[in-house]
């Protein structure tokens, strides 16, 4: 079965860098991955099942929930009125159980995160909360047991609404950890004795580890993971520092051999250098004392010859003189950070270790995590100065303690073990669930975002929102909806998502990083040769133009290849820019002619692809359209002087005479722009002609040729392939399908665009990007041999197969679509 172009579209779309800046920035998803790495600790730790986890791992980015608007507002309206809030909440949460006892998670966290912070009573917060906690746990007998683990863990400490869960700290939770045997204070003390025990331990583990490791520069201290251990004492961050030090010093001496090296290479391509100027020099002496002076034309062209060759020579040395300067800057790098890690203090090195977080119950429960692998085996002297602080604590409040009271002992003396068993007790049952559900609910992003008035940035954020979550969340069924009846996710075709990502892959290796090729024609040059009779003046007036353009198309980074008389040709790399300003040296003759002359290598005729390619291309395309705009509005006062009887009107700078022009002098100057793109070597080279002038080669310039004849009568017209479309379209930084939004617009706004980008699915989409839209317009056959039947500038419906080179092969051979790039009124 064939697929469409829409198909296409959706996939680039789901490869876009946008898309993944998005995920990154909208959906936080660096930051996603560490609550999803704390997660699943406590998941893994705790041996549950791993349907959870890899629902999460489903997800590139914070999760996306909306709460169906009705009971959204219920609940707004009425949220301390608990007899009214708690059955909306049973409803909806009935209907997401019964969808996926997943989904039920995800609506916990939701109602954590999106429940309004009203209260300042901590004890309201918690008995509010433990009305809410109810209706979950009255809900899961139809859960799934391996779920409902999940649940009878995450529901067991007190759950608390209406307040900032960072707010909670250990003497929130006297009244749980009492049964354990603890109060605040000496929880966190027999909390720092395990700790404490652990670092010595842990201590000789990092030297050990840091003394396999070379040491040269910074990068290599940024590669050892000291987040994966505590932060250790003064006295061994002192010997970590020595070590480092010391390993530092150690290479300092090969760095600097390498130094020398490269600088013995520097003096030897530069006296090469200095060897071939005498010569040549030499040379030129010889030709001008030698040569006939009567034929001074002989020897201009001698002396040519050898200055180009000298050139040549010249640059080929300084390249290498370029290549090892660029490594002794790098070396020079090294070795000064080289010295600073000679002199490494134990402070400078203590900040590479993670700091503490600030909430207490999350420094509590990440720091129980790091000592799992130590807490099996508690060495007897810590258990006994345990035993020991017990005891002591225990004449001071004998009724919280009395649970270590061994029956029959006449003097209170507590199982050390059984301290350590209840201190995982107090994690297990209280601070671990805690931690977890607020770290879920910082998983989740609220649908529709919230629109501040007073923040421009929060309508910036909610277009990319809408964006992120038309384009990829809805379609791939990570869009998460719940209401009191129907649908959590609604349905989803997998094997379309599935086709998606393969094309995705066929998308981004063939298309997002290309050449692109340029050709632009001048309309009206025809009829400007027939008005004028006079191939001179058109020629100045053509040369006069060209420059124009040419200077426009400089900017963008293009090589200026050639003009071809009523037009040009421009290509876009990765070395087009570099390339074109290191080859062709321009001299002004005395009439004023800019003459430009070759000092190409050999092996400098090579075409590198860039991701940007086509971006640049059609950055190209417009700074020139604007440019032959403006050469218009400059000039068209010389109209009557270069075409004699022009008009019959006086020619004014009004602005208003030139709506006045014949159709056929409104014409001049307008542009079709062609823009091709394709891989290097298989679709186009970058060969010296004939006659040993730079010159391309291959389909892409045919193809923009063909492209280049697409006319308006009232406008220039700029068409683009689709490798140059999708290129384009996987590197920009923003580009939009919802049409313009204004700058202030309401939630209702947003979730309206979010619906026109669903409706587009199927049909054609206009894509908004800076400065300029683009939409379809034919169709190209790659493979037709008739050129008359080769382009068709009108909407087609085809059906296609994509191959592993990122052909399009439709029933009549390969295909090109078209696409017009149009910029904004006011733009050019």
């Amino acid at each position: 079965m064939g697929i469409k172009l829409t198909f296409l579209e959706a996939a680039t779309e789901l490869s876009s860098n946008y898309l993944n800046f998005l995920r990154r920035i909208i959906g936080e998803s660096e930051f996603s991955k560490e609550i999803v790495k704390d997660i699943v600790t406590f998941f893994r730790n705790r041996e549950f099942s791993e349907d959870f986890i890899n629902f999460l791992y489903e997800h590139n980015c914070k999760i996306v929930v909306e709460l169906n608007k009705e009971e959204k507002s219920l609940l707004n309206s009425s949220v301390e009125d608990i007899q009214k809030v708690t059955p909306i909440i049973s409803e909806v949460y009935r209907n997401a159980i019964s969808n996926s006892g997943i989904y039920a998670i995800l609506l916990e966290a939701l109602i954590i995160k999106t429940f309004p912070k009203i209260f300042s009573d901590i004890s309201r917060a918690k008995a509010y909360g433990e009305k809410i906690k109810k209706i979950f746990n009255d809900n899961l007998s139809s859960v799934d047991e391996s779920l409902k683990k999940i649940f009878m863990a995450l529901h067991k400490p007190p759950l608390f609404l209406g307040i900032d869960l960072q707010k909670i700290n250990l003497s929130d939770l006297y009244n749980y950890m009492s049964d354990y045997g603890f109060d605040e204070e000496i929880f966190r003390t027999v909390h720092q004795m395990l700790i404490d025990s652990f670092v010595k331990r842990e201590e000789e583990h990092i030297l050990k580890l840091l003394a396999s490791m070379e040491i040269i520069d910074y990068s290599d201290l940024k590669n050892f993971p000291f987040n994966e251990f505590f932060k250790p004492s003064v006295k061994t961050l002192t010997k970590l520092a020595k070590m480092v030090s010391s390993k530092a010093a150690q290479k300092e001496k090969v760095l600097k051999e390498k130094d020398r090296d490269l600088d013995r290479m520097t003096q030897k391509v530069r006296g090469e250098t200095s060897k071939i100027l005498e010569s040549s020099l030499q040379e030129l002496k010889n030709i001008l004392t030698k040569g006939n002076m009567q034929d001074v034309g002989a020897i201009v062209t001698s002396a040519r010859e050898t200055i180009l060759e000298l050139l040549g020579k010249i640059k080929l040395l300084m390249k290498s003189v370029k290549q090892y300067k660029e490594k002794m800057i790098e070396l020079g790098g090294t070795i000064e950070e080289n010295r600073r890690l000679q002199s490494i203090t134990p402070e400078e090195l203590s900040k590479y270790f993670p700091n503490p977080p600030e909430w207490e119950i999350e420094k509590l429960v990440t720091e129980y995590w790091k000592s799992n692998k130590y807490l099996s085996v508690v060495e007897p002297k810590v258990l006994k100065q345990l035993q020991r602080y017990i005891q002591k604590e225990y004449r001071k409040n004998p009724e919280l303690l009395k649970i270590y009271e061994e029956e029959g002992r006449n003097v209170f003396q507590p199982m050390p073990e059984e301290i350590v068993k209840n201190y995982i007790g107090v994690f297990k049952d209280l601070l671990e669930p805690i931690y977890v559900m607020k770290r879920l609910s910082d998983l989740i992003i609220v649908w529709p975002p919230e629109l501040d008035p007073s923040n421009p940035k929060s309508y910036v954020n909610a277009k990319d929102m809408l964006h992120l979550v038309g384009i990829d969340l809805i379609p791939s069924g990570q869009f998460y909806r719940f209401a009191k009846r129907g649908r959590v996710v609604p349905h989803i075709n997998v094997d379309i998502i599935k086709k998606e990502k393969e094309l995705s892959q066929i998308i981004r290796k063939n298309f997002s990083s290309v050449v692109s090729v340029l050709v632009y024609d001048v309309r009206g040059s025809t009829f400007m040769s027939h008005k004028l009779n006079n191939a001179e003046k058109q020629r100045r007036i053509l040369t006069k133009f060209h420059s124009v353009v040419f200077k426009a198309a400089k900017k963008s980074g293009g090589f200026l290849l050639k003009e071809t008389g009523d037009g040009g040709i421009i290509w876009f790399g990765a070395n087009s820019k570099e390339l074109y300003n290191d080859i062709y040296k321009g001299v002004f003759t005395d009439t004023g002619k800019f003459i430009r002359s070759s000092t190409a290598l050999e092996e400098e005729f090579v075409l590198f692809k860039h991701p940007e390619s086509g971006k640049e291309a059609v950055g190209s395309a417009i700074n020139i359209i604007k440019s032959a705009e403006e050469f218009v509005k400059n000039n068209y006062l010389n109209y009557r002087e270069w075409f004699g009887d022009v008009v019959q009107k006086e020619v004014f700078h009004d602005g208003m005479t030139y709506a006045l022009l014949p159709p056929q002098f409104k014409t001049l100057f307008k542009l079709g722009i062609g823009i091709s793109s394709g891989y290097p070597g298989r679709d186009m080279v970058f060969t010296p002609n004939a006659f040993g002038d730079p010159d391309l080669t291959g389909l892409l310039i045919n193809e923009a040729t063909v492209f280049s004849t697409g006319r308006s009568p009232e406008r220039s017209v700029v068409l683009m392939d689709h490798p140059t479309m999708i290129n384009m379209l996987l590197n920009v930084e923003r580009f939009f399908i919802s049409g313009k939004i204004e700058e202030k617009f309401s939630e209702e706004d947003v979730v309206n665009k979010l619906l026109q980008i669903l409706k587009m699915s199927g049909e054609e989409r206009i894509y908004f990007l800076d400065g300029y839209r683009v939409r379809r317009v034919g169709v190209y056959f790659v493979d037709r041999e008739k050129k008359e039947q080769q382009l068709i500038l009108e909407p087609v419906d085809i059906e296609f197969e994509i191959n592993e080179e990122g052909d399009l092969v439709s029933d009549n051979g390969r295909i090109k679509f078209l696409y017009q790039v149009i910029p904004d009124e006011g733009k050019t």
